[in-house]
């Protein structure tokens, strides 16, 4: 069946059930909806609904038969480079308001908090030894100091909430990349076709329980047909975004700032992933690991042509969603020259772990013409979610 007649289909579908209307990029590589209700969303999630939220589980790959058979032989890296010069680019903006009065929240009481699980819990099972079978190095560690959540760029970062009809309340991470726009996984958004999760609530710089620049609910949510066609891993567009209401008249990007990002630029690269992964301090803080660059991942599904890239990494549920950024920081004087200097760019997304948790490694999609069709609908949901100044440039 065609793809237009199936969209024509879907749309009578969902206008016989009285759903939100699902909108279609012009370029018909996205898919959105406009999510009703967020004074409701907003006093649904009490302090027992955030701490019963479970971990998202990230999707599983079957890397096992890759190993030994993918690598950087013979020029590749160069050939990527090479492929990676044309790009989309959109700038990052630091805050550029104070955290107004009244936003910062004690979401969940500290002592309720410390015993909600047994203490022999806190410590996780998982070992991080900083290299698993496929040899690829990485840094992992909480934030030095962990007050850094305070300062931007980590204030971009933050814990994503939501449900899943008739399975329960879910976690994932993301990141704010536009004045009110926050990038997640497609899987943290969507499990295929229309079927959009609800009631999302994003905590920014969020640490037990304390959500220093708010919290923030969501008016309408984008992802990738890629994603929404083929929810599977490896995908090549497991993205999704999530246009945020305002508070009070504040955008969150003006609180929190926003990252930016770039596409066809995942490989070669280094990168900072940020998240909440639940095996690393229950993922009640934020985590950070650096790495270097990844293995291509040749298609293991033709029919998603997925293209995407394994860093080292030990996170995992939870930390779906998290941003890959590259040259994270502040830039020091007498930096320059560099033939990939752009600060703070999102240059992919969590999307996916090993079927093997010995590999430590994280998948993550390249962002592509899908990342900015997916992204554009969740600017042009209203004026005014996205920034001039940040305009793409192709």
């Amino acid at each position: 069946m065609k793809r237009t007649t199936v969209a024509f289909l879907l749309a009578l579908a969902i206008l016989a059930a009285g759903a939100a209307v699902i909108s279609a990029a012009a370029s018909d590589l996205a898919i959105g909806r406009r999510l009703p209700d967020s004074e409701r969303v907003a006093a649904r999630w009490t302090p027992e609904r955030l701490l019963a939220a479970r971990p998202m589980p990230p999707p599983r790959a079957d890397l096992e038969r890759l190993r030994g058979e993918e690598g950087d032989e013979g020029g590749a890296i160069a050939a990527r480079a090479a492929a990676a010069r044309s790009v989309h680019d959109w700038a990052p903006q630091p805050p550029t308001a104070r955290v107004p009065q009244g936003l910062a929240k004690i979401l969940i009481d500290p002592e309720r908090l410390a015993g909600h699980r047994p203490a022999r819990e806190r410590r996780s099972g998982w070992t991080t030894t900083a290299r698993g079978n496929f040899l690829l190095d990485f840094t992992s560690s909480r934030l030095v100091p962990e007050d850094s959540r305070f300062f931007y760029p980590y204030s971009t970062s933050g814990k994503l909430f939501f449900s899943i009809p008739g399975e329960g309340d879910f976690i994932c991470s993301g990141a704010v990349v536009s004045a009110r726009v926050v990038a997640t996984a497609g899987h943290c958004v969507n499990e295929g076709g229309s079927d959009f999760f609800e009631d999302f609530l994003f905590v920014p710089a969020y640490r037990e329980g304390e959500a220093p620049f708010g919290v923030w609910t969501a008016n309408f949510v984008s992802t990738t047909e890629e994603w929404s066609d083929l929810p599977e891993v490896p995908n090549a567009a497991d993205f999704g975004f999530l246009v945020m209401d305002d508070i009070d008249g504040a955008k969150i990007g003006s609180i929190t700032g926003w990252l930016g990002w770039l596409t066809g630029n995942l490989s070669p690269n280094h990168v900072h992933i940020l998240g909440y992964p639940a095996n690393l301090d229950r993922g009640e803080r934020m985590h950070q690991v650096t790495a270097g660059d990844s293995i291509a991942i040749e298609p293991l599904i033709a029919s998603s042509a997925a293209d995407t890239h394994i860093f080292g990494s030990d996170m995992l549920g939870g930390s779906s969603g998290g941003p890959w950024v590259q040259n994270f920081g502040v830039k020091a004087k007498g930096q320059k020259g560099s033939k990939n200097a752009k600060l703070n760019r999102v240059v992919g997304i969590t999307s996916y772990a090993s079927g093997n948790a010995k590999d430590k490694v994280q998948g993550s999609s390249d962002p592509g013409s899908s990342f900015k069709a997916a992204f554009n609908l969740a600017c042009s949901a209203e004026s005014g979610n996205c920034s001039k100044k940040g305009k793409p440039k192709s």
